[in-house]
Order: C-alpha cells, then structure tokens, then sequence
C-alpha cells in the first residue's frame, strides 16, 4: 500500500488477511483506495461498478493519486538513515 501511495497509484482494493483491514479502511477514508473489503466477500458486480465508476471520474482518480503522494512521499528510507547517522555520532 505504502509504495503504491508513494508512486501515486490509486488502486481499487480487496484485503486478502484481517490485519489488512484497519488499514485499508484507513487509506479509504483518506481518499486513496476504493476498499471493496475482505477477498473473502468478493463481489464482481462491485468489482465491475468500482472500476466504471473510476473511469467515468477521471477527477477523483487524480484526487486519489494526489491523496497517496501526499501520505507517502517515497523519501523515508534517507530519513532513516540520516535518523541513523546522527545516532551513531552521539
């Protein structure tokens, strides 16, 4: 999830374990991800509708592309290792 919000990918989203969960809902609610739910429950019908419905909304796929980059802008491995460098000189 994290790398696709990084390179702006929206994406429509079923979770395929429960401690999925929590975070799809959360990137949902950001404006992220369409989250369809469990793959357990897979529905194609909502599937069909989730992808119809992206493609007549070109707008909130830049939304949600725009949302991801916000979250995650793909710099947080030199933050670590600055985060480290400073640590290893006190």
């Amino acid at each position: 999830a994290w790398e696709r919000c990084a390179l702006r990918l929206p994406a429509i989203a079923y979770t395929l374990a429960e401690n999925q969960e929590d975070t799809a809902r959360a990137l949902a609610a950001a404006g992220i991800v369409v989250n369809l739910g469990p793959y357990s429950q897979f529905d194609s019908a909502a599937l069909l509708r989730a992808v119809r419905a992206l493609m007549q909304d070109p707008r909130a796929v830049s939304s949600m592309s725009r949302a991801g980059g916000e979250l995650v802008d793909g710099l947080g491995t030199g933050r670590v290792l600055d985060a480290m460098d400073s640590n290893e000189s006190t």
